[in-house]
């Protein structure tokens, strides 16, 4: 059903196209990066930038041996299952709509810098995976904050991907954690560090915070 929704709020109308909303040039390094992986732009032409540039990243994660099967939202979904209440800090249609808001501009940003990056892919999750292992909030704020440092335009489009997101995160938080109940919250690592992420947040609203 989500797979559903994904699809239809992701693609133009009929007589609409990827190619009118995005820069040939831009087109050009999408098809050449999508061809390493036996695809090209006119498969997914039908698509808007935000899902082209999610199917990229996908595709190199899934060329590095990665498996969408194994992100923690799914792991950790399989084993609450039937034994654990199980409640969403944010929607997967709040998500998608969120991605659906982006003005074609700020797609085209959103897909340039996709492809832009895509061959660091790997050096990316590698120093991700070393912060987190080693709980270095400040290395890995840094590795995250740089990472669009490159183009100062998308700046905006990270506040309201994850610094808005966190706000909203938190005030949910802050309900669940105001019950008698005892909660396991799981949430991407891009999510926990910095000024604006959840842990500083918390912090702010008077709760004690350490890494385990």
């Amino acid at each position: 059903e989500l797979a559903q929704q994904v699809m239809v709020k992701a693609s133009y109308p009929s007589g609409d196209d990827i190619t009118r909303h995005v820069s040939q040039e831009v087109l050009r390094q999408a098809d050449a990066q999508l061809q390493k992986s036996g695809t090209g732009v006119p498969m997914f032409a039908q698509f808007k930038p935000w899902f082209v540039a999610q199917t990229v990243l996908l595709l190199e994660l899934q060329r590095l041996g990665f498996s969408p099967t194994n992100g923690i939202d799914i792991y950790f979904l399989q084993k609450a299952k039937d034994r654990k209440k199980i409640m969403e800090l944010e929607s997967a249609d709040s998500q998608i709509d969120l991605l659906n808001s982006f003005s074609d501009r700020e797609q085209e940003l959103f897909l340039l810098y996709t492809i832009k990056d895509i061959d660091n892919t790997e050096k990316n999750v590698n120093e991700i995976l070393a912060s987190w292992k080693k709980g270095d909030a400040d290395r890995m704020e840094k590795f995250l904050t740089e990472s669009v440092k490159g183009m100062p335009e998308l700046r905006a489009l990270y506040g309201r991907l994850v610094d808005d997101r966190n706000e909203s995160m938190a005030r949910r938080i802050d309900g669940f954690l105001k019950t008698q109940d005892t909660c396991f919250i799981v949430v991407g690592s891009a999510h926990l560090v910095g000024e604006k992420g959840l842990l500083n947040l918390l912090k702010k609203a008077g709760y004690s915070v350490e890494p385990l």
